[in-house]
């Protein structure tokens, strides 16, 4: 889900689908997320913090990726 989230800030040509690429990425999120719980592996709690820990990383990262951009650094 992290690496989809980042498709279009690699890729010019997928730009304006950023929204849809982060949705997308959110919801196999959600997926996996639901998933682990059905089946007993993990509870609530495991998977709540897991998807809070994966999009802080993901902001934190987007936010050192648009700073090394706007820098003119690739």
């Amino acid at each position: 889900a992290f690496s989809f989230m980042f498709i279009p800030k690699v890729f010019n040509k997928f730009k304006n689908k950023e929204p849809l690429f982060f949705l997308i990425g959110f919801m196999f999120l959600l997926l996996v997320a639901f998933s682990r719980m059905f089946i007993g592996a993990h509870y609530l709690s495991d998977t709540m913090f897991a998807s809070l820990v994966s999009l802080s990383i993901y902001f934190i990262s987007n936010e050192i990726y648009l700073r090394k951009i706007n820098k003119g650094e690739k």
